[in-house]
């Protein structure tokens, strides 16, 4: 093996050019492939970083222009108050909102808080890095703060449960760090606990998860909302009828992607099989210009030797 690597040391040392050419050839076929590869694979093959993650379901309202969007506390009320639902083992809304905390430099920072109804981490089967996250009865003022945060601006204080915080220019007790993998809705600061009030019904702001018990399908938490949504009656804002759907928590993260990754990864796949159709072509030029210069040698020589 060893004389075979020193002959084909030599063999590309005399023509440096064909093989930068096969080099480079092969190098960009197989790296644009495993690029998009791990894209395909982050998306639509690895599964998502939550406990039992095809349970979860997110409950959405068609708006006027047929696209799916948020749902207002109105229509998400009735299963996140109905403990014995036939379906729905856990149920949460969420809202988002820029603000600031102060860390350990006592320097404000902007970050994202969620405000999150108490089974919010029930419904991802989260588990916390440190303390709990939220029960029903806790009272206002206690946060849940992101992995990130703890880590950056608390300097990853082990006793940091309990302790009071500054954001919103008000003293906040925290409560759990949520682990480190656990990173949605999208950069989290921290989460505060959020209680339905039907003084937002007309307010369609609220995203609305839900874990479904075990041996559910997607068809019978997408009756339940259907039914649902026919109970409540016209939309208290627009007089309509709302449409409710429940999506898979995949089909909600990943959206249309999944048909463009699925084109771009059978395009690079193309791709890579050019290239190799390219790299077998030059060698079998190179091999046929081998085998022809032997005998236009050969010819030279017997003219040469003629009378």
């Amino acid at each position: 093996m060893l004389s075979d690597f020193r002959f084909a040391w030599r063999t590309l040392a005399r023509r440096p050019l064909f093989a930068s050419l096969v080099v480079i050839t092969v190098a960009l076929g197989i790296g644009a492939s495993t690029a998009v590869f791990s894209v395909v694979n982050a998306v639509l093959i690895r599964d998502l970083p939550y406990a039992d993650a095809d349970r979860i379901y997110v409950m959405r309202a068609i708006g006027p222009d047929g696209l799916p969007g948020n749902v207002s506390q109105r229509e998400f009320a009735p299963i996140y108050k109905r403990e014995d639902h036939p379906t729905v083992e856990a149920a949460a809304i969420v809202w988002s909102q820029e603000t600031q905390i102060v860390g350990n430099d006592q320097t404000p920072h902007p970050t994202v808080r969620y405000g999150v109804t108490d089974q919010f981490f029930d419904v991802f089967g989260t588990r916390m890095a440190l303390g709990r996250g939220f029960e029903p009865d806790d009272r206002p003022g206690r946060i849940v703060i992101s992995y990130p945060v703890w880590r950056d601006l608390f300097g990853s204080d082990p006793n940091i449960i309990g302790k009071p915080v500054m954001a919103e220019s008000m003293g906040l007790e925290v409560v759990g760090v949520t682990p480190a993998e656990f990173e949605f809705p999208q950069n989290p600061g921290f989460y505060y606990l959020m209680r339905i009030d039907t003084g937002f019904d007309n307010v369609r702001a609220y995203r609305g998860f839900m874990r479904l018990r075990p041996n559910r399908l997607q068809e019978q938490i997408q009756t339940d909302v259907t039914r649902l949504a026919s109970e409540l009656g016209p939309d208290p804002v627009t007089g309509q009828q709302p449409v409710l759907v429940a999506d898979s928590f995949l089909e909600y993260v990943v959206g249309n992607l999944k048909g463009t990754v699925l084109i771009l990864f059978g395009a690079t796949g193309m791709l890579l099989l050019v290239a190799c159709i390219n790299i077998t072509h030059l060698l079998l030029s190179r091999a046929m210009a081998v085998s022809r210069a032997p005998i236009a040698m050969k010819g030279s020589q017997r003219r040469q030797c003629g009378p």
